[in-house]
């Protein structure tokens, strides 16, 4: 037997671009690539790239009652509530069909952030997505000259199966926010696999070019999925440095 408690404080109003219906009518088995706000914005950066990269097509809009109470503007002076946003697109370099999740900012309390990612996952499930990849930070002490990436997963089996990607398997820890709990909440209530990607940064950064590559490479070389590496250096201020390794931007 299982009890839920709904918690009534919040309210969320969901978006949805109806002239998408028939494109994802017949979406099965989809990929959902995950970066939201957090340390150095370091997965954000990336699926920020995919959207405008790959013309995607925005698929929901999530304002939450529980997001910072303020709201943003833009370089043309607009302004905007804060919100969750899905994306959708083919990738015709994977095969795949592709959501890409992200936002403007996390919610402000721990009941929040784990009530819009239970309403996330369900959102994921209706889509059909089958697996989330989320991207973000590992906050370490002294960063090395190239960034390595961690990685944890909602299962052994998955684990094992991505066992050959370029990256360190993460033994013990916590992996804080919507990008560790969305695909833990996809996973536990709708068997959604989970593959969660942390790149290493520091805490005190505004953002993290070099740590966000390292997770944009991944994409591409062992999801193949279109990711222009040269145009997302250009994009993000990273020179000089063999792929992006050595030197790049910092803030």
């Amino acid at each position: 037997m299982s009890l839920s408690l709904e918690v009534n404080k919040f309210a969320i109003l969901k978006v949805k671009d109806e002239s998408l219906k028939d494109s994802l009518r017949d979406v099965r088995e989809a990929v959902c690539v995950q970066g939201m706000p957090g340390i150095a914005n370091v997965g954000k950066a990336v699926v920020d790239f995919l959207v405008e990269y790959n013309d995607a097509r925005r698929v929901f809009q999530v304002y939450f009652s529980d997001f910072p109470s303020h709201v943003s503007v833009d370089d043309a002076g607009r302004v905007k509530a804060l919100k969750s946003e899905v994306y959708f697109y083919r990738d015709e370099r994977a095969g795949s069909n592709v959501f890409l999740l992200t936002g403007d900012a996390q919610p402000t309390s721990n009941i929040g952030v784990n009530v819009l990612s239970k309403h996330i996952a369900s959102l994921l499930h209706e889509l059909n997505v089958k697996l989330v990849v989320s991207l973000g930070a590992m906050p370490v002490e002294r960063l090395s000259s190239k960034p390595r990436v961690f990685v944890t997963a909602t299962s052994a089996d998955l684990l094992e199966k991505y066992s050959g990607l370029p990256v360190e398997v993460l033994r013990e820890g916590v992996v804080i926010g919507m990008n560790g709990l969305v695909p833990c909440f996809a996973s536990s209530l709708y068997g959604i696999s989970g593959l969660i990607l942390l790149s290493e940064t520091l805490s005190v950064l505004e953002r993290d070019a070099r740590a966000s590559y390292a997770l944009a490479r991944i994409l591409r070389d062992n999801f193949k999925l279109n990711v222009n590496l040269k145009e997302f250096k250009n994009k993000n201020g990273l020179v000089n440095g063999q792929n992006g390794d050595q030197l790049g931007y910092l803030s």
